[in-house]
């Protein structure tokens, strides 16, 4: 029983550690949002994007990369959603896009969703070495972190 107790203790902390590396990576980002917000807007060094564009309607909207909470895919529907809950319909494939944003603001959760540390609300030990994700805004589905990319998930948010 002590053990297990142990067992869970390490559990908790690790939780702990990686809830506090999340809001210190938000604290570092917004810091170089606001540097960054002081340059040009707009200006592109070829493969970061700083806004998006997206089509509603007949209308083209330009998202900036910054308000966007998350990016899923749903029967071949690419839709960002944003950190006010607006959601956008995207031409590209999740592949297209991640190849285009910020490594340090977004991460590949899995075939359906990129995340942005923006939009991470609480991170939760889910099954054998995984981890969920709750959004801020919510998602109708649940983002879990394979075992597999859980060490790659860490180290990003340790950036």
């Amino acid at each position: 029983m002590e053990l297990k107790n142990e067992k869970l203790a390490e559990e908790v902390l690790n939780l702990s550690k990686l809830n506090s590396d999340l809001y210190h990576l938000k604290n570092q980002l917004n810091k170089t949002d606001e540097k960054n917000d002081k340059n040009i807007e707009g200006e592109d060094d070829g493969r970061i994007k700083n806004r998006l564009l997206t089509y509603s309607k007949d209308k083209l909207i330009s998202v900036r990369v910054d308000e966007i909470a998350f990016i899923n895919t749903e029967n071949s529907l690419t839709t960002m959603t944003c950190l006010d809950g607006q959601k956008h319909s995207s031409t590209s494939s999740l592949d297209q896009l991640i190849n285009n944003l910020d490594p340090s603001y977004f991460f590949r959760a899995n075939r359906q969703f990129i995340i942005s540390v923006k939009g991470i609300y609480e991170i939760f030990r889910y099954g054998n070495n995984q981890l969920k994700i709750k959004l801020n805004p919510a998602s109708s589905k649940t983002i879990v972190i394979s075992k597999n990319k859980v060490a790659e998930f860490k180290k990003w948010l340790n950036y």
